[in-house]
């Protein structure tokens, strides 16, 4: 293999490999920022509305206006995708996710959030 193509080779394969890099650094920032909505954004402002009603929200609408100015956009996703559970089998009220799956490397439904707060028994 003459000099040339041994560069070209090795260029091509750097692209590849710096590309691969940018998008992965790039769609685990996205998830960061998702897990941020979901864990300082929507989660408390369910909490929120829980300790002010003394109920749960039927679903994340109820808190617009009043808890949120508007539902985030998952950034991944580029669309309201966050969701709400009401007594899933973790012992908590509710849970906030991001549904569907949207995030490389990570499973459906994620990020999800189990609420610090506890049923009163």
């Amino acid at each position: 293999m003459s000099r040339q193509h041994l560069a070209l080779v090795t260029v091509i394969v750097a692209s590849c490999f710096a590309a691969s890099f940018g998008l992965k650094s790039r769609s685990s920032a996205k998830l960061d920022r998702c897990l941020s909505n979901v864990n300082q954004v929507v989660a408390p402002a369910v909490e929120r509305y829980m300790t002010e009603q003394r109920n749960l929200p039927t679903n994340l609408a109820d808190l617009v206006p009043d808890y949120l100015n508007r539902l985030p956009e998952c950034p991944e996703a580029g669309q309201i995708t966050y969701s709400l559970e009401l007594e899933p089998k973790n012992g908590y009220p509710f849970d906030v996710y991001c549904g569907g799956h949207h995030h490389p490397d990570a499973p459906p439904n994620f990020p999800r959030i189990a609420t610090a707060l506890r049923r009163e028994p």
